[in-house]
């Protein structure tokens, strides 16, 4: 009987961690890649929405591309994340391989299967997982680039994976300098190599030719964020912190949180005293890891220069640098001695484990429940045999229930002043910041309205009103 290789069960237990949840309600930005797949069409995607979005439209084409085959569903649109994050994996293992051996590659590629952070975003549909495989199979190739008669191939490779990792996300981008870096401080004297490694980026460059114009269109809406709305502007990713400081911890514990502060220190000292005990034995041998340091540490860095400028600074837009911390863990363990390696690798377990399930066990840490809501109107029209009249304070707030074909009637800001009698539905969907002076529940009530009741689907809150003949007169 054929032995079964430790990489394919650590690849089904990649596959099962990320399985698990698959099927909750989209929230929000979700919600608009079901409904821009379902609804537009290629050339829509790319003359519409693409500019007026904040990311390169690949990932928006390849999703439409599978849903066309196989549905919009949650579960079908979340498994594009999927495979890519599982392929994730592998490309670690396959790294880990090839700079040490089989047992090391085994061994990172388990620390990262259950990874809180990316076992998350591998299960959301949004283009961060996507953007994880096609950098970490830049630096797969480019490693194997490292060595002595490497085949061709893995230049193509090399190439069209720097051109693919661009047009997922444009702040893939910050993992460049790290080739650079590389290649003049290795490879400088060896010319053959440094002409077919600038030559290398020619798909890069026919790449960005390609959809400059719809870049250019969305670096200008983008910048006007800043005049239309601040305080949209200011929660998209300004460089504080906060979020500075939340980029490791969220590496470590992925999306969870403690509402006890005390307890939220107490843990989190406990988490970075063992990170820092792990990784106290290696930082003196950087050297040695060099590609993984500068793997980890240059995105962050040019992360923190740019979002003083532009608000790009959200720890889930550094996803794709969780592979070269886990790569770091395991080399961590491995030159520890031998007595170390089972508490070690324990503790990353314990600590991996417990936030995965202590999100999945926690509903105040799962996204908008637009599915319920949707659900919710739906029954309330049956049972009350009348339109369910809503009331939002932005306009790009309907797709989550545009997606789940709620019923309701879609009430503008000036429809319901010279309302006699009736019921509204104020959603008060991050309301702070599309309208952050609370301007349009004020005039509901000013009219008349009044709050009789209100409803929470997991942070989509609806303020119920009521108005009637007897209050108007």
């Amino acid at each position: 009987m054929k032995r079964v290789k430790p990489i394919s069960i650590i690849l089904i237990l990649a596959c099962l961690v990320r399985l698990v949840g698959i099927n909750e309600s989209f929230w929000l930005d979700e919600a608009t890649v079901g409904v821009l797949v379902r609804e537009m069409s290629f050339s829509q995607i790319l003359g519409i929405f693409a500019l007026g979005d904040f990311h390169p439209p690949l990932y928006y084409l390849i999703v439409k591309v599978w849903s066309s085959i196989l549905g919009s569903s949650e579960f079908s649109l979340r498994l594009v994340s999927l495979i890519f994050g599982v392929g994730s994996v592998y490309l670690v293992y396959l790294i880990g391989k090839t700079v040490k051996s089989r047992s090391f590659g085994n061994l990172a590629a388990f620390i990262f299967s259950i990874n809180p952070l990316h076992v998350y975003y591998s299960r959301e549909a949004r283009m961060y997982a996507m953007s994880t495989f096609f950098v970490t199979l830049c630096f797969y190739s480019f490693i194997k680039l490292l060595r002595k008669n490497t085949p061709f191939k893995y230049w193509y490779i090399f190439s069209f994976s720097l051109a693919l990792l661009f047009l997922t996300d444009y702040i893939n981008l910050f993992v460049l300098p790290v080739f650079w870096i590389f290649v003049a401080y290795k490879k400088r004297n060896e010319r053959e190599f440094v002409l077919k490694f600038v030559f290398s980026h020619t798909a890069l460059l026919l790449a960005g030719f390609a959809i400059f114009p719809i870049f250019k269109e969305q670096f200008v809406s983008g910048l006007a964020v800043k005049e239309k709305s601040f305080e949209w502007w200011s929660v998209l990713g300004t460089v504080n912190f906060k979020n500075v400081f939340l980029l490791p911890i969220k590496m470590v514990i992925g999306r969870i949180g403690f509402e006890n502060r005390y307890v939220y220190g107490t843990i989190l000292a406990l988490f970075f005293s063992f990170y820092g005990f792990l990784f106290y034995g290696i930082i003196k041998n950087y050297k040695k890891y060099l590609i993984f340091f500068l793997w980890l540490v240059i995105p962050i860095l040019l992360g923190i220069l740019i979002g003083y400028f532009i608000p790009i600074f959200v720890y889930f837009r550094f996803v794709y640098i969780v592979p070269a911390f886990c790569l770091l863990s395991a080399y961590a363990i491995f030159e520890f001695n031998e007595k170390y390696f089972l508490p070690l690798l324990g503790g990353i377990l314990l600590i991996s484990l417990f936030s995965n399930f202590y999100y999945v066990d926690n509903d105040r840490f799962h996204r908008e429940d637009w599915r319920n809501l949707s659900r919710f109107l739906s029954e309330k029209k049956d049972s009350e045999d009348k339109d369910i009249q809503l009331l939002f304070p932005s306009n790009s707030q309907r797709e989550g229930l545009v997606y789940y074909n709620a019923v309701y009637k879609d009430l503008g800001h000036e429809d319901f002043g010279s309302l006699k009698e009736g019921e509204i539905y104020l959603v008060r969907y991050v309301w702070d910041v599309f309208d952050p002076a609370d301007l349009l529940r004020k005039k509901l009530e000013e009219v008349g309205f009044i709050k009789v009741n209100e409803h929470n689907f997991n942070g989509v809150i609806l303020f119920e009103y009521e108005k009637s003949n007897e209050s108007y007169n």
